[in-house]
């Protein structure tokens, strides 16, 4: 069961909500996913580099995680 919601939209955003074709229910829906879904995947990454740090004692693997994490950090975000 959902909530209908009031929100605030400046004329530029609603010209471009108007240009999208798209319901602006739908858009909003979509930007609050993405919003809290790439939050969610940052903060399991980070718990998952913190995790691999602490198991990590050698220097190879340290500097593995270490590229991994730049990787991800340009690829992803």
């Amino acid at each position: 069961m959902g909530k209908n919601i009031s929100v605030y939209l400046d004329d530029n955003l609603l010209g471009m909500v108007a240009s999208s074709g798209k319901k602006t229910s739908e858009i909003v829906q979509d930007a609050l996913k993405q919003y809290f879904q790439t939050d969610n995947r940052r903060h399991a990454f980070q718990q998952f580099a913190e995790a691999a740090r602490e198991l990590g004692d050698t220097k190879n693997f340290q500097e593995v995680v270490k590229d991994w994490e730049t990787d991800r950090e340009n690829d992803r975000w």
